[in-house]
């Protein structure tokens, strides 16, 4: 299965993500990771690690991605904005002191575009 970013009952490929930004030919921009960090649930707002980590974030394995490669932001609403692939980028970003990461951004209609509704049985 191709790798998808959850949140309630929906999905957002990944790959649908990239193929908006492959087609806006758009330049990554720089993400404050200590925000981004917050924002997802890594840290908390005085800066400590969040225990456990959310989701499925393995920070040894953390340590083994690649920074250069830009995370993706998904603009939800006016108020909510959500880190829909690079945890464990943002997680080793962390422990090393890095400021910045690049970044994409998508829009709220960039995002609705690619969302799906996941199929729930009922009873």
């Amino acid at each position: 299965m191709s790798e998808v970013f959850m949140l309630g009952p929906f999905l957002y490929p990944i790959a649908a993500a990239l193929r908006v930004i492959e087609e806006s030919e758009r330049e990554p921009q720089p993400v404050s990771v200590y925000r981004a960090a917050v924002n997802a649930g890594i840290l908390t707002l005085a800066g400590a690690w969040v225990e456990p980590p959310p989701g499925n974030v393995d920070r040894e394995r953390a340590m083994e991605v690649d920074l250069t490669k830009p995370i993706i932001v998904m603009q939800l609403d006016r108020a909510t904005m959500v880190i829909a692939d690079g945890r464990h980028r943002l997680v080793k970003a962390c422990v090393l002191g890095v400021r910045e990461l690049p970044g994409y951004l998508l829009t709220a209609e960039e995002a609705e575009s690619i969302k799906c509704l996941i199929a729930v049985e009922e009873g």
